[in-house]
């Protein structure tokens, strides 16, 4: 009886964490208890003997951090009616989205998708959306910030597709389409930072992101 009961707990407290912990990029870094916060990663389903403790850093996080998730295969009506609402209402001092396809992108391998842009893009800059993650293509790049907005995308964790930068196009900043990649994200108070980094432990790029959106009261 009392193993069940430790179960149903521990099954609780992973239902109530999940919605929290949604991305391998939002758990918090912990030590020097003079530092600010620093954001990492989360380990999802990782309940262990600190979940009261893991719910209140998550439950910390979302104040001020609040990702965006789209279904940017068929952007519908209800869908940009709740991202409207939803960056409306938020507080939080970085909103971040994050979907399949890019708005912005160099790569050759995929045709400007204009129209998301077009449904997109004014609702990002008129809330203050900090940061827009995506994949697709299969490369990394950052793209020169657009109307307040820095988009990146990650698409090299997997397949590559070589040679398919525009390097001398008008959005490309920093890419790498040679070698495998993923990113690293932290998050503080003050700024965002991200890291490509290359399958052989290679910095490709590293970008800050100074100041977030001021918490509404």
């Amino acid at each position: 009886m009392t193993t069940r009961v430790s179960r149903i707990r521990r099954l609780k407290s992973l239902i109530l964490a999940l919605p929290l912990l949604a991305l391998p990029i939002i758990a918090a870094a912990q030590g020097d208890s003079s530092a600010k916060p620093v954001i990492t990663f989360a380990v999802i389903g990782d309940t262990g003997t600190g979940d009261q403790a893991q719910l209140s850093v998550a439950r910390q996080m979302v104040r001020q951090r609040e990702f965006f998730a789209l279904d940017s295969n068929e952007i519908t009506p209800e869908q940009l009616k709740w991202l409207d609402e939803s960056l409306g209402a938020s507080k939080a001092r970085w909103k971040i989205a994050f979907s399949h396809h890019s708005i912005y992108s160099s790569a050759r391998m995929h045709s400007q998708y204009t129209k998301l842009r077009a449904q997109l893009e004014p609702l990002y800059v008129k809330y203050g959306v900090a940061a827009v993650f995506s994949g697709h293509s299969h490369c990394y790049e950052r793209v020169k910030p657009q109307n307040g907005v820095q988009y990146f995308t990650e698409g090299a964790s997997g397949e590559i597709k070589r040679k398919t930068l525009n390097r001398g196009g008008p959005y490309f900043a920093a890419g790498e389409d040679q070698k495998n990649s993923f990113l690293i994200v932290q998050a503080s108070e003050s700024e965002l930072k991200v890291e490509a980094i290359g399958a052989d432990g290679s910095l490709i790029d590293s970008y800050t992101i100074k100041g977030g959106a001021i918490i509404k009261p």
